[in-house]
């Protein structure tokens, strides 16, 4: 097959020919080219190919790789690559590499059997391709691992077998109308099962396997030495088909005859020796928490002892919290006590981020933590650095040595700007260049930190700026409205592009500005950066001329200008080709756009579309599956009765998953296969919460598992293959399961980031009756199903104290940061509890009811972070000044206190630094939120600049305080309302709604048309808005009038529009609306909107609407918004089945298989002779 592929390929190409469309790009290397091409005609086979591009210049193996790599990596993972001899097994192991390494495939096969040899030659390859990888294939690669080491160390499989699962035939063994026995590890669960002991209660238990060093067992008491054995092949099982009959998928070996292994491993298989942690390397860090008992300690203590311990556990990829803490443990457990241990932790590499809690700290123990603990981004950490930093700078004797900053680290940021100061500039400079782009900065240290680089300097060139590094934050606006680039070439150095993305709104709209006075509008179009290219306005983008498709191509563009380039540019040129040209401009593809696209053009418009999915909306993505499914059925009635299952596989997952229910339900049992393999691969998260199609596509997947039985017998490793589907089952589908697939399913469900809301009360009551009361689990049990309690908050609230709850559920809370934040209100409650809870036996009580352990201190207020919310004023008057004062920024960060929680702190800043008068800005930036506390009378007289008025502008200010804030800023910097330019105006974030009705109506048109774009985050009284509206009616005339483009720009000032303007909106544009714009129009003028308008909201827009906005709809309308929140439209098949509350939203998975991925490959291929 691969060898027919790459002859047709290349047939099709001729290597004297020259002839090129007129709009070809021709290199000047023309001659080269078609020397290369001629070369590549005269390959016959891959070998030959690949050893062409090896020996060719870099720029020209490019194009061969994108051709190469993918058909090497195929080559590899077929059953006869085991016959190729070491070279060309190596030469195809480096071609693949590419592959994997730029543009990994969305759905990757791996050999199903491999020589031993060639498989530390295969991990060593893919260690070094871990960091391309999305974290699915992570998870392949190690499970296939864990496989292949069982087939050839251990002569067993964790694949079901031929007697387990649903389709299992009856043993010799099984008595006729019973069910056969499980496979060995599924564990037997009971209905409530007994929690698992905590460790320490419980002894470490090994599988039959026993730990021998060098050998293994192999039968009844036989050993045999690990290295002296030959790996036998593993027999895939025979899998019943659709209609009940077996599918024969003998792989060649077992046509061979070769042997095969069958024998199914025990639960407690000792396989992770040695040479497995070695070869797994960075794999090691997606480990399920069981497979690290699963290392003999010898081995696992020499394994740390050796030299690839530590790449094992570095990079930027993380390990989950439990799993970290759990190898931590596992690690410690080699040596005798705490203070052994501490002499090589500089071996941790990020299991530091574990390791909280050593016995003592020295100098020295700083100086090789601090290191190793600056990609650490879990809070308890936090306390552990400030600690480290403390002890190495009162060891150090002198306090500003290039030597103490060197080893302090990302341990820096712990300095006050005072301590950082005394550093020479010099130095800071190496430093900030060493830390990088994602060191994290105060606003005072970044300001300290400018103040002393820029050195009195008023202007600076972008070489200069590059200089600040992670410190750019505290920049001025005014100095970044100066930034002279005299070499254009420097804007595209990613340095530059790295701090932008440190820069605040206000900052990017300075540089830009810069850059506008001495760059025409085409010029700054082309040369600025990615991050500061969305920054710019969609009027200057008007102004840069913008012609042609290829101008757009490759460039981060916002949606607004995605609307404006999509209306100038495609027009009525609605072709796959020029799809594809549209990269993240796709956002602004209307709806009417993709329903005209041609009828013949439409599959491959579907592929085109889908090809950037993190552009794509749900709107869009909806509208599109709409064309794709109207299509197909137009050439063919009830094409999705009959489809097979190359058809199946030719609909991108993306548009497959919007199929309606009763197009589902209807799909051939001929095409299950397929179908689970694409359900395996799907974006649930792209879908619809409120779909109708979540429940229907988990129901036919269901279908396929349990071959039209019950699915009472599904295994593990039946239900792996439902993917994201299983966040769609209903508790009374899963009561249905066998008690060891249960106790699976939930543990998958526990990394659903969506349950349906009617599925949450009935599963929590499913796993109380499962596992028992959730205040008698055990660390581990928590660990793993955990997630799913925060479904009910009472539950939550319940958890009696045990010595491992907060930490168990502080892990929670750091993998749960995808959460809406209401589903974390207990959670992080209960954690404040649990935070000031004396560990005393006895706690004295003051005379106003605060227990003296509940009074804040600075060590529990760092500890706490954003649960210092949770304080009562109480608490916060027993609270001492000296306390305050030390830990004020971490209490500014606060943005939700209640007025009467304010009142208390504000008695604290006067008491600390006197009356607001005599408070400085530095200060005013370490209150942040906490300035909300004081009167209107007090805000006026706040010295505040621009630059600190959008830092505490994210803070919940008030209308009265914000026209306050307003004030004090004109009247300490001497402005008017008509002095401000664009920059000025988006500086002021929420601020520019203390403005006055006569003040909005004295702004500058050319600054407020330049702004607006970048203010659609602001949420001011409707007051205000309706103001602001008038101005946007001003300048881009009736509503009525308005494109997708002025819709997006305007943000939330389209909430200001009257009834009888929202009701002139043209209905194409109601997507483009901003989702934190629909809360914010009052409910009587929403209520006017037609149904085709409501329903062209799309699902993410619809889900916006709050309950007062729904209850002024009649039923029509209603109804009309239900099936925009469910993604579909009238006349839809099957789009009135089951929306309340299909909620889900499953773990991001990739979207695209294999066969997508090729094609636009070799169209590549074939395009590099018009280069």
């Amino acid at each position: 097959m691969l060898r027919s592929t790459f002859t047709n390929v290349l047939s099709s190409l001729s290597p004297a020919d020259t002839s090129k469309d007129s709009d070809s790009r021709v290199p000047s290397h023309e001659s080269d080219k078609m020397d290369m091409t001629n070369k590549m005609w005269n390959c016959t086979n891959l070998r030959c190919m690949i050893k062409l591009m090896r020996n060719s210049p870099e720029a020209s193996a490019c194009y061969m790789e994108a051709f190469v790599a993918p058909l090497s990596w195929k080559t590899l993972t077929m059953a006869d690559g085991d016959n190729m001899g070491e070279e060309d097994y190596d030469g195809f192991l480096r071609a693949a590499k590419p592959l994997l390494q730029n543009m990994p495939p969305t759905k990757m096969d791996l050999p199903s059997s491999i020589q031993r040899p060639r498989m530390a030659k295969m991990m060593n390859m893919l260690k070094e391709v871990f960091a391309s990888l999305p974290d699915d294939k992570r998870l392949q690669i190690k499970n296939w691992v864990k496989e292949q080491v069982s087939q050839h160390y251990f002569n067993c499989t964790r694949k079901p077998t031929s007697s387990s699962g649903s389709t299992a035939a009856q043993t010799p063994s099984t008595p006729k109308g019973q069910k056969p026995p499980r496979p060995a590890g599924k564990p037997q669960l009971q209905h409530p099962v007994k929690p698992e002991k905590d460790k320490g209660e419980r002894e470490e238990e090994r599988g039959p396997e026993k730990d021998r060093e060098g050998e293994e067992e192999v039968g009844e008491g036989k050993k045999r030495p690990m290295n002296d054995k030959k790996p036998s092949k593993v027999k895939p099982p025979k899998r019943r088909n659709k209609r009940g009959g077996e599918e024969e998928e003998r792989s060649r070996s077992e046509e061979a005859g070769e042997t095969v292994v069958t024998r199914p491993c025990p639960p407690k298989l000792m396989w992770l020796k040695m040479e497995a942690l070695k070869m797994m390397g960075p794999y090691l860090s997606r480990l399920d928490l069981e497979d690290v008992q699963s290392s003999p300690k010898k081995e696992l203590c020499e394994f740390f002892q050796s030299p690839d311990f530590k790449p094992s556990f570095s990079g930027e990829a993380g390990i989950d919290a439990f799993l970290g803490k759990k190898f931590l443990q596992r690690v410690q457990e080699c040596f005798l006590d705490k203070k052994n241990f501490i002499q090589h932790v500089d071996r941790l590499g990020t299991l530091a981020c574990f390791y909280d809690d050593p016995p003592t700290i020295s100098a020295t123990l700083s100086k090789q933590l601090l290191p190793q603990l600056g990609g650490c981004n879990n809070p308890r950490i936090t306390k552990l650095k400030r600690r480290l930093v403390k002890t190495l700078m009162s060891s150090s004797k002198d306090a500003s040595s290039p030597e103490l900053l060197r080893e302090l680290g990302t341990g820096v940021t712990m300095l006050s700007p005072n301590q950082l100061s005394k550093f020479p500039v010099s130095d800071l400079k190496k430093a900030l260049a060493t830390l990088g782009p994602k060191v994290k900065w105060r606003l005072n240290q970044a300001r300290r930190l400018a103040a002393k680089l820029l050195e009195g300097k008023k202007e600076l060139s972008a070489e200069e700026l590059m200089s600040l590094a992670s410190a750019v934050r505290g920049v001025p606006t005014s100095v970044l409205k100066k930034v002279k680039a005299q070499k254009l070439g420097v804007l595209g150095k990613e340095g530059l592009k790295n701090i932008i993305r440190q820069m605040n709104k206000g900052q990017r709209k300075a540089f830009l500005q810069g850059l506008r006075g001495r760059m025409k509008a085409s010029e700054l179009v082309q040369k600025v950066p990615g991050p500061l290219l969305s920054s710019l306005s969609v009027d200057t983008l008007a102004k840069a001329n913008l012609t042609s498709l290829d101008q757009v191509e490759g460039k981060e563009w916002n949606r607004a200008q995605a609307a404006f380039l999509v209306a100038k540019l495609m027009k009525k040129k609605n072709r796959p080709d020029e799809i594809r040209k549209l990269g993240s401009a796709i956002q602004g593809m209307a709806c009417k756009m993709i329903e005209k696209v041609a009828d013949n053009d439409t599959m491959e418009m579907a592929q085109a579309i889908t090809e950037t999915p993190r552009w794509l909306s749900k709107a869009q993505a909806g509208c599109a599956a709409r064309k794709l499914f109207a299509t197909l059925e137009k050439e063919k009635p009830n094409y999705f009765q009959t489809i097979t299952s190359d058809k199946l596989n030719g609909i991108p997952t993306l548009l497959l998953i919007r199929l309606p229910p009763m197009k589902v339900k209807d799909l051939p049992d001929s095409v299950c296969p397929a179908f689970l393999d694409k359900m395996n691969e799907a974006n649930m998260s792209s879908l619809p919460r409120r779909s109708p199609s979540r429940p229907a596509l988990a129901q036919r997947a269901l279908r396929c598992l349990a071959n039209g039985t019950d699915i009472s017998g599904l295994s593990d490793e039946e239900v792996s293959r439902l993917g994201p589907l299983v966040c769609e089952l209903s508790p009374s589908q899963l009561r249905l399961l066998a008690p060891g697939t249960l106790n699976f399913t939930l543990k998958a469900m526990a990394s659903c980031r969506q349950i349906p809301p009617r599925h949450r009360v009935p599963l929590i009551q499913l796993l109380k009756q499962t596992y028992g009361d959730p205040s008698d689990w055990s660390a581990e049990t928590m660990q793993s199903l955990g997630p799913l309690l925060i479904l009910d908050a009472a539950t939550i609230r319940a958890l009696r104290y045990k010595s491992w709850l907060k930490e168990v559920l502080s892990y929670l809370l750091e993998k749960l940061s995808y959460a809406p934040a209401s589903d974390l209100l207990a959670l992080r409650k209960k954690l404040f509890l649990l935070s000031i809870k004396s560990s005393g036996a006895r706690r004295k009580r003051e005379a106003d009811g605060v227990q003296q352990d509940q009074v804040p201190t600075v060590e529990k207020i760092e500890d706490l972070g954003e649960a210092n919310v949770y304080w009562t004023p109480a608490q916060l008057d027993k609270m001492t000044v000296e306390t305050f004062a030390t830990a004020v920024e971490t209490l500014g960060d606060i943005r939700d206190y209640s007025s009467e929680q304010l009142a208390e702190l504000q008695k604290k800043a006067t008491e600390a630094w006197g009356p607001v008068p005599l408070m400085n800005e530095s200060l005013v930036m370490q209150l942040g939120c906490v300035c909300q506390g004081f009167s209107a009378a007090d805000l006026e007289k706040l010295p505040i600049s621009l630059d600190t008025l959008e830092e505490i502008g994210r803070c919940g200010w008030n209308e009265s305080q914000m026209v306050a804030v307003w004030k004090g800023f004109v009247k300490h910097n001497n402005m008017t309302a008509q002095d401000l330019g664009a920059v000025e105006i988006v500086a002021l974030n929420q601020f520019i709604c203390g403005l006055s009705s006569q003040e909005i109506k004295q702004l500058n048109m050319d600054a407020f048309k330049e702004a607006v774009g970048s203010m659609g985050e602001v949420q001011c009284p409707l007051s205000v808005t309706k103001q602001l509206k008038a101005l946007a009616v001003s300048e881009f005339g009736k509503p009525s009038t308005w494109t997708e483009a002025n819709v997006s720009t305007l943000g939330n000032i389209m909430a200001g529009l009257d009834a009888t303007e929202l009701v002139s909106l043209d209905p194409s544009v109601l997507p483009f609306l901003s989702q934190t714009s629909i809360p914010l129009i009052p409910a009587n003028n929403f209520a006017a909107l037609s149904v085709s308008q409501l329903e062209a909201l799309g699902p993410d827009n619809a889900a916006a609407v709050t309950a007062v906005q729904r209850a002024t709809l009649g039923k029509v309308k209603l109804a009309a918004l239900d099936r925009a929140e469910a993604g579909s439209r009238t006349g839809d098949t099957g789009s009135t089945g089951e929306q309340g509350g299909q909620g889900s939203g499953a773990p991001s998975l990739s979207v695209e298989g294999i066969a997508a991925f090729m094609k636009p490959l070799l169209f590549l291929f074939l395009g590099f002779l018009l280069l």
